[in-house]
């Protein structure tokens, strides 16, 4: 498991401070499979902050994460769409 933005589902939580104090946002979530240990593994679309971001910040990476969908000719799944942002209430 090297890769930054594949982890078991149950540690991958949509917003979480790091030790060094940053704050990483994650949506998108995306099952690859699963460990060794039988538990399923997520990839995700992710930002990290200096500080703890604002709803409004948050809403700005996601639509980013649109833009650069649609610039590569991917199409807009549902699940891109509508972001349920209540996950990330907390961080008003």
């Amino acid at each position: 498991m090297d890769q930054k933005n594949i982890l078991p589902r149950g540690i991958a939580k949509p917003i979480e401070q790091q030790p060094d104090g940053t704050w990483v946002v994650r949506h998108h979530f995306r099952v690859v499979g699963t460990n060794e240990n039988g538990e399923e593994l997520v990839t995700f679309a992710s930002s990290e902050y200096p500080e703890k971001p604002t709803l409004q910040q948050i809403q700005r990476s996601i639509d980013r994460y649109r833009v650069c969908l649609t610039m590569y000719g991917d199409t807009i799944s549902d699940e891109i769409e509508k972001v349920d942002l209540s996950v990330y209430m907390f961080t008003d």
